[in-house]
């Protein structure tokens, strides 16, 4: 397996928070600058959060296809980054709604409880005097006493959100929440459970069938199978960046479709680089105001026992369909920017449909049902679905066997053993330091040097002014790492 490719100073994009609704991009760069985390980490999970908030009671309608509001997100940090601080700032308004529904719940949870356990004693005693008399009459009390019981049922208790949880039991949970959670946690150890930790078989049905939206049954021991009728699953964890590469090992990840679910942040670490005196105090108006955007959108949200289905102006349907042909299904062709990942690159205007949805809820809350969503909101998504397509290209480029990342670590390593004097590099004298059988033409190169260029080891050079006969030669500027000091 090749070495993952170092990583220069320049390599991806920081999550544009600016995309974010006003309110909700304060509480992003406030809780960033007091953590002195990246901004990648509170601005992906605002979108888990807002996600959550929606509580599976909102999908969007393309005119051509709907999709639900729900989104997979994984941030990849290292240990000591301080997650659980975000998580826990980002994550309370839900929390303390959560305990709300419980507290709300308990007396009518009590009441049913003390109803189905006389109800059982009455059909108990009733089938005693049954056997005791043997008459029709006491049968028939005895049935309908039993049958009384059967139809009392206990309800559970309201939960949003999850954390270290198994496919089996998350589906059991969906069952009971109307299809409608969040699995929230500054770790990623349920991904081992996905991959059978326990059952020793992965396990992505629930996973696959609560993003789309499809139904899931549940079987239970001894009663009829319960039906989801439209699952809606939300997750928004922090994991360590060697956890990156077992998730993407995990058999069947990517054939199954799951691994092109999530959307991948891997921002550069800032531990050793953090200064207690110059982070920002939390602003108690900007913590109030996003608390109370978001506990207002949860209310909203719930308070729809049917699914709000949001739409979009005609121009910004016109957007979407430019995306698709225009944007997006050009660079999923073989050679295309999004060639090598198709899977993920497939879903790609999809998310960006959600996203847009999302941003929409943030927007207008409780007026979103009444009003379309606008192109400008649609473009703020096509910004941050640009974002996560970066770093998928990165983490793609990072999977085992990857025959794009083996030639990209082999130009690296001969560019980092050849410094240059110059501040660029030819195509042609790349291609012949590195080639071999895997790499016969020089085309073969492109897609390595495209995962290069996205990490920010190279940058492409303007076309010359005055054009030769013959092919233009292609010229790439080294990152400063990779010249001659």
């Amino acid at each position: 397996m090749p070495e993952p490719l170092p990583e220069p100073t320049c390599r991806l994009p920081e999550f544009p928070s600016g995309a974010l609704p006003t309110w909700l991009r304060h509480h992003v760069d406030a809780l960033a600058d007091l953590t002195q985390t990246p901004h990648d980490l509170a601005g992906c999970l605002s979108l888990a959060v807002l996600s959550a908030a929606a509580s599976g009671r909102v999908r969007v309608d393309t005119g051509m296809w709907t999709e639900p509001c729900c989104l997979y997100t994984v941030v990849a940090m290292e240990p000591a980054s301080r997650k659980s601080a975000v998580f826990s700032a980002m994550t309370t308004p839900l929390s303390e709604a959560e305990q709300h529904l419980a507290d709300q719940a308990a007396p009518l949870i009590r009441k049913a409880e003390l109803q189905r356990r006389v109800a059982l004693a009455q059909a108990k005693e009733a089938s005693r005097a049954a056997e005791t008399e043997g008459t029709s009459t006491a049968l028939d009390r005895a049935v309908a006493a039993t049958e009384k019981a059967a139809r009392i049922t206990v309800p559970p208790t309201p939960r949003l959100i999850v954390a270290d949880i198994t496919p089996e039991n998350l589906a059991r949970q969906l069952a009971e929440q109307d299809g409608g959670l969040a699995l929230l946690s500054p770790e990623g150890g349920f991904f081992a459970n996905m991959a059978g930790r326990y059952g020793g078989t992965p396990n992505f049905e629930t996973f696959l069938k609560a993003h789309s939206g499809d139904p899931i049954r549940v079987d239970r021991q001894g009663r009829a199978p319960d039906y989801v009728q439209a699952p809606a699953l939300t997750i928004g964890v922090a994991l360590q960046p060697e956890a990156i590469k077992d998730i993407l090992a995990i058999p069947g990840g990517r054939g199954r479709g799951m691994l092109a679910r999530l959307l991948y942040s891997v921002p550069p670490s800032n531990v050793g680089y953090r200064s207690i005196r110059t982070r920002t105090p939390l602003d108690d108006q900007v913590h109030q105001t996003y608390h109370h955007h978001l506990s207002h959108l949860f209310t909203w949200a719930r308070g729809h026992s049917d699914p709000v289905t949001l739409s979009f102006t005609d121009q910004a349907r016109d957007r979407i369909v430019h995306l698709h042909d225009d944007v997006i299904e050009p660079q999923l062709r073989p050679g295309g920017r999004l060639g090598r990942i198709g899977d993920w690159g497939g879903k790609l205007l999809g998310t960006i449909v959600r996203i847009a949805g999302l941003l929409h809820l943030a927007h207008h809350r409780d007026q979103a049902d009444q009003r379309p969503i606008a192109t400008t909101t649609l473009r703020a998504a096509e910004e941050l679905g640009q974002y996560y397509s970066e770093h998928a290209l990165a983490v793609f480029g990072q999977a085992e066997n990857d025959p794009v990342h083996a030639a990209a670590q082999k130009a690296l390593n001969w560019l980092q053993s050849h410094p240059r004097t110059s501040q660029t590099v030819s195509h042609r004298d790349l291609f012949a330091a590195v080639r071999c059988k895997a790499i016969p033409r020089s085309d073969d190169l492109t897609p390595a040097v495209e995962l290069l260029t996205t990490l920010g080891w190279l940058r492409p050079t303007p076309p010359p002014a005055i054009r030769t006969p013959g092919r233009p030669s292609r010229s790439y500027l080294l990152h400063p790492t990779l010249r001659q000091r």
